[in-house]
């Protein structure tokens, strides 16, 4: 353990007092609530299919949709490595 002598202006210097403020800052900030986006769809093996759908979201929990996302541009890359660009997406309700 470090030991403080002189005035608080001597231990800032030495930097004696850097432990103790980092210990402080991370007990006192709490965890960052991004949201994160995510594609699912509707079934993962699509042989045989010319449509599949999507749910593409931005969520803070896993797969439980809260904000919509309308105007992303999608792409699908095929075996071959060729990348194609989809036509703009269709909003659905429930």
């Amino acid at each position: 353990m470090t030991k403080i002598r002189g005035n608080w202006r001597t231990a800032r210097a030495t930097g004696a007092l850097a432990p103790a403020i980092a210990t402080v800052l991370a007990l006192v900030s709490g965890p960052s609530a991004a949201h994160m986006p995510y594609v699912l769809p509707s079934v993962f093996d699509a042989a045989g299919r010319d449509r599949v759908t999507l749910q593409a979201s931005f969520t803070e929990d896993a797969f439980r949709p809260e904000i919509a996302m309308k105007d992303a541009p999608f792409e699908i890359t095929g075996p071959d490595g060729k990348t194609v660009k989809l036509a703009a997406p269709t909003l659905t309700k429930d």
